[in-house]
């Protein structure tokens, strides 16, 4: 919870141009710790905040209560919405949770961290968020297995990031001491192909 706070603070800091340490206070579920928010983006006009745990459900702020609180300091309650994926939980009991989120237009983009026959593996989900509900639905079928390039207990895909109609997926750790030649995979949004690319640091 102390690095989702730091985060916050972060993008709180870039929206006021770093004149100014200001603290943005939260309430209600999110402030539980068992909630372990891992993942955050925006969509929109919003900050998406996405629990570790597989509760069906993620977390937004509209960025206009983020600005409101900036002024006058009063806490902010995420709106708590329906987080869709079909038992994902039964089909993979290894899971371990979720790592990351970006979104393209309305399009959603989930990575999961899991063990399957006691190897760590990633699980790329897509599916779509409703704006007027902002509601995300993952479709069963909407799955890829993603190996890792190295098998370190409790490590996996932490971060996702969209750029010219591709999708990067980003690994825990790319040191030359773990990884001999770092790479990315590339998922072309257009047909969901993955492709591979070097890691340049």
């Amino acid at each position: 919870m102390k690095i989702f706070r730091y985060i916050i603070l972060l993008l709180l800091l870039s929206i006021t141009d770093g004149q100014s340490y200001i603290e943005v206070p939260l309430d209600g579920l999110i402030t539980d710790r068992k909630q372990e928010i891992s993942g955050m983006t925006t969509y929109k006009d919003n900050l998406i905040l996405l629990p570790e745990n597989l509760n069906g459900y993620y977390f937004y702020i509209p960025f206009d209560e983020i600005m409101n609180t900036l002024r006058t300091g009063d806490k902010i309650l995420p709106v708590q919405k329906t987080f869709t994926t079909r038992k994902l939980k039964e089909r993979y009991p290894g899971l371990d949770g979720f790592e990351a989120i970006a979104f393209n237009g309305d399009d959603v983009y989930i990575m999961v961290e899991v063990r399957i026959d006691g190897k760590m593996a990633g699980l790329l989900l897509w599916g779509t968020i409703i704006p007027s509900t902002m509601e995300i639905d993952i479709p069963e079928e909407n799955i890829m297995l993603i190996k890792p390039p190295a098998q370190i207990d409790n490590f996996s895909f932490e971060s996702l990031t969209i750029t010219d109609g591709q999708l990067i997926i980003i690994y825990e750790t790319n040191g030359s001491k773990t990884i001999d030649r770092p790479f990315q995979y590339v998922v072309n949004l257009d047909d969901m192909s993955i492709n591979k690319t070097p890691f340049l640091t």
